[in-house]
């Protein structure tokens, strides 16, 4: 027997709880017609990607790159970079931020035959501005070189005269 009252008191506060919620959250108390609110529902589209005016999704503003610096344009401020097909020029811009091996590096850093990698944006006239680039990455990553190996291993490799 006490313990079915307590079962039903429990019962009791939680639907007390849940009365409570309801009414704080803004759902509808009818005191008369012109003082009714009617909930709002989230729409699925509200919560989905951002669209075109066409209807389609909208593309992303920004998109990673990587590859091998073919070539270097100084007073342009591009550089070319060596594909197995194409070749792709990419500005750099005052804003572009230039890593090497971690720390800040400026863009006389790049060198002909560097692999580099980053993030790019189309300008617009359609040219890709970088807007990060690090210079001396693995082969298929954006990750720097030696950023896999512990801090003690670059220590003992340097020491034996660089990587096997």
């Amino acid at each position: 027997m006490i313990r079915q009252s307590a079962r039903l008191r429990l019962a009791f506060v939680l639907a007390a709880a849940i009365a409570t919620t309801a009414l704080q959250s803004g759902a509808a108390v009818e005191s008369g017609p012109e003082s009714a609110v009617t909930p709002t529902t989230v729409k699925p589209s509200a919560v989905t990607a951002p669209t075109a005016p066409d209807g389609k999704p909208k593309k992303r503003d920004t998109y990673p790159f990587r590859g091998v610096i073919g070539s270097v344009d100084a007073q342009a401020r591009t550089l070319t970079l060596v594909g197995k097909q194409t070749r792709r020029t990419i500005h750099v811009t005052d804003t572009t931020r230039l890593e090497k091996s971690g720390k800040v590096a400026v863009f006389d850093d790049l060198k002909t035959g560097e692999r580099i990698g980053g993030t790019l944006k189309k300008n617009p006239m359609g040219a890709e501005e970088a807007l990060l680039i690090r210079v001396g990455i693995k082969a298929g990553s954006d990750a720097p070189e030696d950023a896999d190996m512990p801090s003690h291993a670059k220590e003992d490799e340097s020491e034996k005269g660089g990587k096997p």
